[in-house]
């Protein structure tokens, strides 16, 4: 999965309580999703965009922290 369509993923959220940031980035282009929590900076999630179901969880890790 590209930057953008990250970014784009992000952005469809109205995420307010964390921090949604691309970690790092390989040689290859791969790219490693973290969440944090803006109050503590704790880490809540983290993955790989190459690992499986990684959209899927990404978008409900988003909806977990999402106001109603």
């Amino acid at each position: 999965m590209d930057r953008k369509a990250i970014e784009q993923i992000v952005a469809s959220q109205a995420v307010t309580l964390i921090d949604v940031k691309i970690a790092a980035i390989t040689k290859y282009g791969d790219h490693q999703v973290e969440i944090r929590s803006k109050e503590t900076g704790q880490l809540i999630w983290r993955a790989w965009d190459f690992e499986k179901d990684f959209k899927e969880d990404l978008v409900r890790e988003l909806m977990r922290h999402t106001p109603l």
